[in-house]
């Protein structure tokens, strides 16, 4: 069912998730493919422990030159950026296109932590919204890119 214009999200969102270090090396790849500026609002989730410092903000900035932002609570996302999490704040697409982070110091979501990001944007950016799943053993993300296939 197609939304009101007043409904729809003003921009697109991309958003990506992936695991491991094959997960990385895939991410960097992308990102570097990726047209510059990219003209959509990029959201990646990679799959890594939660209790060690990240660098993955530094390490995926080296890829593109799009700019690679570690996204706070309630920052309106913008497009020809790319935002990350914490590792322990898992990202989100919430009311108003802003950054919503769902905190999970306890792994309680660490194995749903692609589906929180691509549920979050079906519910958010309906037909708006794309999800890419690059790499992973197990299903995370597969029920989140029914949902965004769902939304439209």
């Amino acid at each position: 069912m197609d939304r009101p214009a007043s409904k729809r999200p003003a921009h697109r969102y991309v958003a990506v998730g992936a695991s491991g270090g094959e997960g990385l090396d895939d991410l960097r790849e992308l990102l570097a493919a990726l047209p510059h500026p990219v003209a959509a609002v990029v959201m990646v989730v990679l799959h890594r422990p939660v209790d060690r410092i990240s660098h993955l903000r530094d390490v995926l900035a080296a890829a593109t030159p799009a700019p690679v932002v570690i996204a706070r609570q309630g920052e309106i996302l913008e497009p020809g950026r790319i935002y990350v999490g914490e590792p322990a704040d898992h990202l989100t697409l919430v009311a108003g296109g802003a950054a919503g982070l769902v905190h999970g110091p306890g792994n309680e979501h660490r194995n749903r932590t692609v589906d929180l990001l691509f549920r979050s944007l079906a519910a958010r950016a309906g037909p708006s919204a794309m999800g890419v799943v690059l790499s992973g053993a197990l299903d995370d993300g597969a029920r989140g890119l029914a949902a965004i296939h769902a939304g439209g």
